[in-house]
């Protein structure tokens, strides 16, 4: 099956404002033949482009928008971002990173040009085309995240660097979130001892979700003697992260959250283990209400289950079923693990300890 992805790509006028990024997980087990091959990739071509509530289309309604009025929103949507009233440039973006269950390299792309601009839909429909051609070589299964960022206006300018997916040794890791100014001052202390000690692992960024990243990597090392998760249990690595967290976080009251960490963790090791964070409170600055994680099913024909998990439920094609999405209770760190019949295994815990 052959996917054409147009040389370009406009946004849908008229669209709702929505404020934060967004990200799609998918983890799907290898088909067992040509037909749920085609079936796999039919999904990824629906999910990230195509189908309803596509996460490119979701990329259209960030917060870049709303600072647009009249023609300078059509201004706006061939180029690579926009100069604000205050002088500074903004730019949102997007990385997208996979792994083929089995293989041992994993492929990242990242571009702070919009999805929806016209060089970074140029550079998500090369990624994503390549991707399809990989995937009909040879049958495998395939660890796909994708995210499109909206930069908040007091990040500063961002570039390629920027955009996560993140890959650090053999985990991949993605976010969606602010700090509150209590919990970013934890994290910048931890993060500072952490690149004091260990460097930067690589990672070229001082985003928020980096820092995280580098934080964990420095625990992982601190508790196991390496920042590698591949011979770590799934509860294991589960509790470095949780850990982390908490100690950021030390300050949240979960029943009236302030910040927001919906955060996915997928092992490049192993054919199929995500661990998917679920908080998120309220910004009442911009109107934004709380947004827990999403997850869905996806069982082919094959009888194989394909793993969904998104900030914003989506419904691909229904000629391939309807999704049935459900929420992912807000505090809560879930692991996904496949099982040797290719069915999730979903198991959740409280991320924070309620407050006395």
């Amino acid at each position: 099956m052959t996917f054409t992805y147009t040389s370009s790509f406009r946004p849908i006028a008229n669209q709702p404002v929505r404020f934060g990024c967004r990200m799609l997980v998918f983890n799907s087990p290898k088909p067992k033949s040509g037909e749920a091959q085609e079936e796999q990739a039919q999904l990824i071509y629906n999910l990230t482009s195509a189908g309803g509530n596509s996460l490119l289309k979701q990329s259209t309604r960030g917060p870049l928008r709303n600072d647009l009025e009249g023609d300078q929103w059509e201004k706006a949507q061939p180029n690579e971002g926009y100069t604000d009233p205050t002088g500074i440039f903004r730019s949102d973006g997007f990385g997208l990173a996979y792994h083929q269950h089995g293989s041992h390299e994993e492929k990242a792309i990242r571009s702070n040009k919009p999805a929806w601009s016209e060089s970074g839909y140029a550079i998500w429909a090369n990624a994503l085309s390549k991707l399809h051609q990989t995937l009909s070589k040879k049958m495998n299964g395939l660890n796909l995240m994708v995210h499109v960022r909206n930069m908040a206006k007091s990040a500063p300018t961002s570039s390629d660097q920027d955009m996560h997916p993140y890959i650090l040794g053999d985990w991949m890791l993605m976010r969606h979130g602010m700090a509150s100014p209590t919990d970013r001052e934890a994290l910048n202390k931890l993060h500072d001892a952490a690149m004091e000690k260990y460097g930067d692992f690589g990672l070229k960024s001082d985003s928020d979700t980096a820092k995280i990243a580098r934080c964990l990597a420095a625990r992982l090392v601190e508790q196991t003697g390496s920042p590698d998760i591949r011979n770590l249990k799934t509860e294991q690595v589960r509790q470095i992260l949780q850990g982390l967290l908490q100690k950021i976080a030390s300050a949240e009251d979960p029943s009236k959250p302030t910040s927001t960490y919906n955060i996915a963790l997928s092992d490049t090791t192993q054919r199929g283990r995500e661990i998917v964070v679920s908080y998120s409170g309220p910004v009442p600055s911009l109107g934004v209400q709380p947004r827990p994680m999403q997850m869905a099913i996806h069982t082919r024909k094959d009888g194989a289950q394909d793993l969904i998990c998104a900030l914003e439920k989506m419904q691909p094609d229904p000629k391939q079923g309807l999704l049935t999405w459900h929420t992912i209770p807000n505090n809560t760190i879930a692991t996904f693990k496949l099982d040797k019949n290719n069915q999730w295994k979903y198991n959740p815990v409280p991320l924070l300890p309620e407050k006395k």
